[in-house]
């Protein structure tokens, strides 16, 4: 349908004349006849005043088929994401740069695209955001609501980050929700019945990762100084208790994305004890530590938990980074690490190595 007879059936719809609309606007019946008759068409400038009247959006003034314009924006993002999943940011950026030549003013394009160039740039160590800041910048001056203007938030700050802007990153992060004034936070309280359910699942799970990543992050404190918060020990044991929480809330072992978090907390054991010759402890949380890689490359992105806490909830795969599964990964990082020649002709270590080649294979 076009923008003439949206006009006539909007404003038919409406109950106004085409002598009232043209008072509205300050212009000439004849103009609105002219429209309806598609002889001529509004000016741009008029689009957002007919569409208040209208009480419409632009996009359905223009005749344009909302649907199968967001349809077309999701696959393009799915279709990113598959590439970001696969390691592949550069193929993600140029589609996202394309969807968006196509529908300019996707806000939902413009974040995927932002998240996208973060992904990429921060992994080459290119620290020019420019087109980061200015995409985040035009979302939060056009976007409605909360959601995505937190979205847009969160991706200006990481980029000022990456970029060594401390001034502007913690200035950008200063303008998001404490912890406590989040909607997730609120409506778990809130929410009954089956959506609840899924929707408390998903909150859960973001801050069971969150909280992993918090308690390594804190391990590894220091003081001004540079002195560490914690003793080895002390670390050792806030590193256990990670692997520990993981394994107690997932007793299926259906670790899925939390598979890292516990694979990069046995691995920091592992590294501990082996610096400190008890070959028995390195070699059962590196094994351990492989375990949980295994695990990770194991999950397909679609399958849902089966322990009780997340069953039925799906976390939706990782990010395989430079294309290779996380078995690849570990199995190339093992190869090129010297502190580990010492115990590479121990049998215990090639059992653990072949397990890690054997998934590799499959």
């Amino acid at each position: 349908m076009t923008i003439g007879q949206n006009i006539k059936r909007l404003r038919r719809l409406s109950d106004i004349t085409q002598e009232q609309l043209a008072e509205y606007l300050g212009i000439s019946s004849r103009a609105i006849s002219q429209w309806e008759c598609e002889k001529t068409a509004p000016d741009i400038s008029m689009l957002p005043l007919l569409a208040d009247i209208f009480k419409v959006s632009t996009d359905e003034l223009l005749g344009v088929d909302i649907n199968k314009r967001d349809e077309k924006i999701r696959k393009v993002i799915n279709t990113a994401d598959e590439h970001m999943c696969n390691g592949d940011f550069q193929s993600a950026v140029s589609l996202l740069r394309e969807g968006l030549k196509s529908h300019p003013s996707s806000t939902a394009l413009m974040q995927a695209l932002a998240d996208a160039i973060i992904n990429n740039y921060s992994r080459r160590g290119i620290t020019d955001y420019t087109e980061v800041y200015s995409l985040c910048e035009k979302i939060l001056a056009e976007a409605v609501g909360s959601e995505p203007r937190n979205k847009a938030l969160c991706s200006l700050a990481l980029a000022y980050s990456y970029a060594n802007d401390k001034v502007n990153m913690t200035k950008t992060a200063d303008k998001l929700p404490s912890f406590r004034d989040i909607r997730e936070n609120f409506l778990m309280w809130q929410n009954r019945g089956t959506a609840a359910i899924s929707q408390n699942q998903k909150y859960c799970h973001s801050l069971l990762v969150e909280l992993a990543q918090l308690m390594s992050i804190i391990a590894a404190s220091r003081q001004d100084n540079g002195e560490l918060v914690y003793t080895p020990d002390e670390q050792l044991r806030i590193h256990e208790q990670i692997v520990a929480l993981i394994e107690l809330l997932f007793p299926d072992g259906d670790y899925q994305i939390l598979s890292q978090e516990a694979e990069i907390a046995a691995a920091q054991i592992a590294q501990v004890y082996l610096h400190r010759g008890d070959l028995d402890r390195f070699f059962y949380w590196f094994d351990k530590s492989c375990n949980f890689t295994v695990s990770m490359d194991s999950c397909r992105p679609d399958e849902a938990h089966t322990s009780p806490l997340l069953r039925g909830f799906a976390d939706g795969g990782y990010i395989k980074e430079n294309g290779k599964s996380r078995c690849q990964e570990t199995y190339d990082g093992i190869q090129s690490d010297h502190e580990l020649d010492s115990v590479r002709a121990d049998p215990r270590f090639v059992a653990i190595v072949d397990k890690l080649k054997q998934y590799m294979k499959l």
